[in-house]
């Protein structure tokens, strides 16, 4: 009633005029949007307003929606209840959930137009308004239909789900349907002709039929149906007896309009890209037939085929692949073989329009690069994450290692698009040494990956003397040589050259270098990425000069990055006229400023520069006009304190398209008037200051995004620190009545027991001075089922089973007569190494181990060893203080009797 009533003196006010909030959801500015998802809610928010359109309740723990939940929002039009009840991943059996819809709760909603019940587990689906556009069973309009992820993991019926045969016969209408993840056995019966896009991904689907009047059907997943478990990297579920996904023999024959399929297929004329990867189809590759019907396929993916356990010798193609004229992109990685000769692929050297292919991750150890010159029309071999060694150009073996990596090229430098008309992607392998011959047929290659590999033979200028039309050549993550100035000297119209991570011949302690090979080559070069070796520091720092020197005149591009340098000949760089790119972030320079350094850098092409990540403290405008044609400057991560006036010059300001200089600690002043002259630059970024300010804009640059600041800041450049210091004052005021209700008497009780310890004020009964158990087991003797489980489960298994035999302490069995009780508690805790604590649901109710509780803490007193450990045998048990703190403190000390039979191994190795 109370919300009925808010809701007409909501229409007697006007909308738009009053928008309350409704914590602990978030509503938008105009009260339209009202999101509540990821709040915990297990009840429905009061939500009242006529202005609400959308409602957001995902990720919460609500278990019912009633017939009156909506009446607060009778104009709803998008209702997301999603992932109430998550399937994506297995539950405890104690964490059943479930989402009930009663009848009425969203047919009364009549301007809905949305709605998302993703993910909830449902059993049954209520009835529905006629206005639903957007997941509706009984509306004919509808076009996509997402009922994916309700019963997978957890599936609340325990048993496969199945649909009504005439489930979709009235949705005429609709063209894309995903039933993934819903342990369906079966494809559904009586879908609509005019499907388009049936998502059947994850399922228990052995048998596929019932397709043959999907005469629109242009994609239809049926990937990890019959799964293949034995790399599988999640919970799998095969079809029965491990057997293939079946087919009708003219499942496919009437879906003309097919362009994608994920699985296995009979005729289809019109496909175009084709997954079959993860399957077992090693024989089939060898020797099937299908791939001659398969006209159109551009794309053909056959990755990880391989039969378990087993590496084949070749590869080899089944003459039908030379009939598929359309191929383009051949996918055999995860094949697992270990040669590939010209018999073996010989079906793919008359396909005219095959431009990729990838024999990624294979072992392979033997290959003869010339027979691809055969296949003229490739434009990329990748031969990546293998094995192959070349140890000798005509007889090659090896074993190597497996990588991971994407392949190079087409490239993109921080200025230009380098683009490959052909590439050889050799990344990733065991190759020691290169030498021409191993490149004979593949003189049209124009770029050349040879990363991640055991290189460490030196350049001379003979080893890429048969790529004369090298443009892009990456070395990077080698330990190759260059020595000679004769380096790469046959690689005349190289433009990309990446030589990051070859620091091995540099860390050498006294080894010399040269760098005359660097002259006359072309615009990009990224030297020695990620060097840190101290020698090498010296190497480069004593002869920088000299470096530059060598470098070509006209590069364009330049990174030195990783390096650790803490100087940088600035002098020297004015004969690099045409650098556009420089990168020397991550190094050790703390100061830009050095006399001489840059009075003769004159940059005028420089666009980019990135000084990020080092230790500079402050910015002078004389640097920064030596290079006033800069676009894009680079300061983040530095000790910058200070940005005024006297840190860039007006040139640079007008030129300057981006600067970032975040995370500095940067100090704002009511004087830096210099915050007006970036208005000009088309985007500034700085971000992570310690105070923030604020000036009136000029109209012209009114609205734009630039930033916002607050001006009282700038009257005290400390006021950061006062706000810091009065909150942490406040705070501990306003907290240190409350912890003393709450927690006063621990506090009372810890600092006697360390007032204890340090005066040593109390004295064991008995110390005798060595110890003759392992461990005394302290349990209530008089529980019937304790007794049982310690004697039947824990003494044999501690004692006689295992690789070691531990001696235990206990009452009945091991204590003599004649002397106190008290006396003998006594000993046996003072003579055992541990004292293990059995505890049943009470905890520690009974005297005896309440008494044996006290002499563990006289002992920890006295000896500084806390002997105590604890076994808790019921998961219901009411947790003490004591508990709950030693659980968190002391973790491996409490242990808990698992309840699933298969986790009792687990259990005994950790007691």
């Amino acid at each position: 009633m109370l919300c009925q009533v808010l809701l007409l003196v909501e229409g007697l006010l006007g909308t738009g005029t009053y928008f309350p909030n409704y914590p602990p959801c978030a509503n938008s500015t105009d009260g339209r949007s009202v999101d509540c998802s990821l709040h915990g809610l297990r009840l429905m928010p009061d939500i009242c307003s006529i202005n609400v359109t959308f409602l957001n309740l995902d990720e919460n723990f609500l278990s019912l929606l009633a017939n009156d939940s909506f009446s607060g929002v009778p104009h709803l039009e998008s209702l997301s209840d999603s992932w109430t009840c998550k399937p994506g991943q297995p539950r405890k059996a104690h964490e059943d959930c479930q989402l009930v819809i009663q009848s009425g709760a969203l047919v009364a909603l009549h301007n809905l137009i949305s709605l998302s019940l993703a993910g909830n587990s449902l059993k049954a689906l209520p009835p529905l308004p006629s206005s639903l556009c957007f997941l509706d069973l009984r509306v004919s309009n509808m076009r996509e239909l997402l009922l994916g992820n309700n019963c997978y993991y957890r599936n609340p019926y325990n048993t496969s789900i199945t649909l009504a045969q005439d489930t979709f016969k009235t949705i005429t209408s609709l063209k894309r349907l995903s039933l993934k993840f819903d342990n369906m056995t079966e494809v559904p019966q009586g879908l609509p002709p005019m499907l388009r896009h049936l998502d059947l991904l994850e399922n228990k689907i052995s048998h596929v039929s019932h397709l043959e009047n999907l005469t629109n059907l242009r994609l239809l997943n049926l990937e990890w149906n019959c799964q293949r478990c034995d790399h599988a990297a999640q919970p799998c579920f095969p079809c029965p007896d491990n057997k293939l996904l079946t087919f009708d023999t003219d499942a496919f024959q009437n879906l003309v309009k097919l362009r994608s399929l994920n699985l296995f297929f009979n005729n289809l004329s019109h496909l175009e890209t084709l997954d079959l990867s993860d399957n077992f189809l090693t024989c089939t590759i060898r020797n099937g037939t299908f791939f001659s019907m398969l006209q159109s396929v551009q794309t053909l993916n056959l990755g990880y085929n391989y039969r378990s356990l087993v590496t084949s010798e070749n590869l080899t193609l089944s003459e039908s692949f030379s009939q598929m004229k359309a191929l383009k992109n051949l996918i055999i990685n995860g094949y697992f073989f270990r040669n590939l000769a010209v018999d073996g692929i010989k079906p793919l050297f008359n396909l005219s329009n095959l431009e990729t292919l990838h024999f990624q991750t294979n072992f392979i150890r033997d290959v003869n690069l010339s027979l691809f010159s055969k296949c003229r029309t490739l434009k990329l071999i990748s031969l990546s994450q293998n094995s192959i060694a070349f140890s000798h150009p005509c007889k090659r073996n090896g074993n190597g290692r497996v990588g991971l990596g994407p392949p190079l090229p087409p490239c993109s430098t921080p200025s230009h698009y380098i683009h490959c008309n052909k590439t050889l992607d050799l990344s990733f392998n065991s190759i020691h040494s290169i030498k021409p011959a191993q490149f004979k047929g593949l003189e049209d290659i124009d770029c050349l990956n040879l990363s991640f590999n055991y290189i460490s033979q030196p350049l001379n200028g003979s080893q890429f003397l048969p790529l004369q039309s090298l443009k892009l050549l990456d070395l990077s993550h080698n330990n190759f040589d260059l020595y000679y100035g004769s380096a790469l000297q046959e690689v005349h119209h190289l433009v990309v050259l990446s030589l990051s991570n070859n620091q091995f011949h540099f860390t050498i302690k006294g080894l010399g270098h040269k760098f005359e090979w660097m002259s006359g080559k072309n615009t990009y070069l990224e030297f020695f990425g990620i060097i840190t070796s101290l020698d090498l520091l010296g190497n480069i720092l004593y002869t920088p000069q000299y470096v530059i020197d060598t470098l070509p005149e006209s590069l364009r591009n330049l990174s030195i990055a990783y390096n650790n340098l803490y100087d940088f000949p600035w002098d020297k760089m004015e004969r690099l006229k045409s650098l556009e790119f420089l990168d020397l972030s991550n190094n050790a320079l703390e100061t830009l400023v050095t006399d001489g350094d840059f009075s003769r850098m004159k940059l005028t092409n420089l666009t980019t520069l990135n000084l990020s990540y080092k230790k500079i403290r402050s910015l002078h405008k004389e640097f920064f006009s030596n290079v006033s044609s800069l676009h894009f400057l680079n300061l983040n991560h530095n000790k910058i304190k200070m940005i005024d006036e006297s840190s860039f010059p007006n040139t640079l300001l007008k030129s300057l398209q981006h600067l970032d200089v975040s995370s500095n600690p940067l100090r704002c002043t009511c004087e830096a008037n210099w915050f007006l002259m970036f208005l000009k630059s088309t985007c500034i970024t700085i971000d992570h200051f310690s105070t923030s300010m604020q000036y009136d804009l000029p109209e012209s640059k009114r609205g734009q995004p630039l930033l916002s600041m607050d001006p009282r800041s700038c009257q005290d450049i400390y006021g950061h620190l006062s706000f810091l210091c009065t909150s942490l004052i406040v705070t501990f005021i306003t907290m240190l009545p409350i912890l003393h209700k709450l927690y006063g008497w621990d506090f009372w009780y810890l600092s006697h027991i360390c007032l204890a310890a340090v005066r040593r004020g109390y004295t064991q009964m008995s110390t005798p001075s060595l110890e003759e158990y392992d461990a005394f087991i302290a349990f209530d003797s008089e529980h019937r089922t304790v007794a049982d489980w310690v004697y039947n489960e824990m003494v044999p298994q501690l004692e006689d089973k295992g690789r070691r035999k531990f001696k235990l302490c206990l009452e009945e069995r091991d204590w003599t007569v004649g002397r106190s009780r008290i006396e003998k508690l006594c000993d046996s805790i003072y003579k055992s190494r541990k004292t293990i604590f059995i505890l049943k649901r009470e905890g520690f109710g009974s005297g005896f181990l309440t008494h044996t509780f006290f002499i563990t803490q006289q002992r920890l007193l006295d000896e500084k060893v806390d002997v105590v450990s604890l076994v808790l045998l019921d998961p219901d048990m009411m947790m003490s203080r004591f508990l709950l703190a030693r659980k968190r403190l002391c973790r491996r000390t409490v242990l808990d009797w698992p309840g699933n039979p298969f986790a009792q191994p687990y259990f005994w190795h950790c007691m």
